[in-house]
């Protein structure tokens, strides 16, 4: 436990120092979904400005995130002059991997990150992930059964695809947190600690993301 606790504030120091490094740099967030917001709402403590690209909103959530106190870059043009002045880039789940400002990303070396991410490395609860084609939020509500059953003072709690987004519940008192995480999700995993993982099938599904099983396999 103190490996993992001492894990989470090495990174948090990390992304400090390079936040300081690249100050004049901005995050980007694709898309002012559920998960879109809950990502401005997380970066507000952070950041003053951001670039927000989304196909569709409302005129009250671009008021809402400038009661924030932030300045938001919206919809700028996408090319690489826009790339080279962001920090990191989240995607919401549903965004094509070939979209263009991924594929720029990748070509400049900008880091692709996830709100499932963040959670993974800030919050100090125990995860079990839990992926695969078919059954992930029956599987999720069984293990949290069972834990619930056998450690029933652990406050346990099932987060990823079920619900609000997972940094709603950064700052819960959570002692494991059982994670749906869907194939797009996983993906944007970078190097992330996590307790249990747990793969439950893999079937020819969402081949028009992934191409080939053999691509969405791995």
């Amino acid at each position: 436990m103190d490996y993992h606790l001492h894990a989470c504030f090495t990174w948090v120091s990390i992304v400090e120092i390079k936040i300081i490094q690249v100050q004049d740099k901005k995050p980007l967030i694709i898309g002012l979904g559920l998960t879109g917001k809950s990502l401005v709402n997380f970066l507000s403590k952070s950041h003053d400005e951001l670039f927000v690209v989304s196909e569709s909103f409302k005129p009250h959530e671009i008021e809402d995130i400038e009661k924030l106190g932030m300045k938001l870059h919206l919809n700028p043009t996408i090319d690489e002059d826009l790339i080279d002045k962001v920090s990191v880039i989240y995607p919401s789940p549903g965004v094509p991997y070939d979209h263009e400002i991924m594929k720029f990303a990748r070509q400049r070396g900008v880091p692709i990150s996830s709100d499932i991410e963040l959670f993974l490395r800030l919050h100090k609860s125990k995860k079990i992930l839990v992926t695969g084609t078919n059954g992930k939020t029956s599987s999720c509500l069984m293990i949290y059964s069972l834990f619930q059953y056998f450690y029933p003072t652990k406050r346990i709690k099932v987060l990823g695809n079920i619900g609000t987004p997972v940094l709603s519940h950064l700052n819960e008192e959570i002692d494991i947190a059982i994670v749906e995480i869907s194939s797009f999700q996983l993906e944007l995993l970078n190097k992330t600690e996590f307790e249990i993982g747990v793969l439950l099938n893999i079937e020819e599904d969402h081949l028009d993301r992934h191409g080939t099983k053999e691509r969405y396999t791995k």
